[in-house]
């Protein structure tokens, strides 16, 4: 999915890119679910898991959106799975 599938611009996108999504399988739902640790009630699904990945990705870009335009601060995005051997690694370095 891109910008010109939804009213979402780049810049919605780009914004949402530091929020750290969680995809797990849901055997109950046969989907992935996904959640997003620094925005409470930001949900969604898909399968298969790129589906979910695209939801989860427009999820936060329009949950920032609302937030931006009703004047909200942004929370700060600071979940991370990812440890300190890890981002050692220059090539996972952002």
């Amino acid at each position: 999915m891109n910008a010109h599938d939804t009213d979402m611009t780049q810049e919605d996108y780009a914004a949402a890119r530091p929020y750290a999504m969680v995809i797990e399988w849901s055997e109950e739902d046969r989907l992935f679910l996904v959640t997003v640790p620094d925005l409470p009630g930001c949900r969604t699904a898909g399968a298969p898991r790129e589906e979910a990945a695209r939801n989860g990705e427009e999820a936060i870009a329009s949950m920032l959106a609302t937030f931006s335009d009703s004047g909200v601060p942004l929370p700060e995005s600071r979940f991370t799975a990812l440890d300190d051997v890890v981002l050692d690694r220059p090539a996972l370095r952002s």
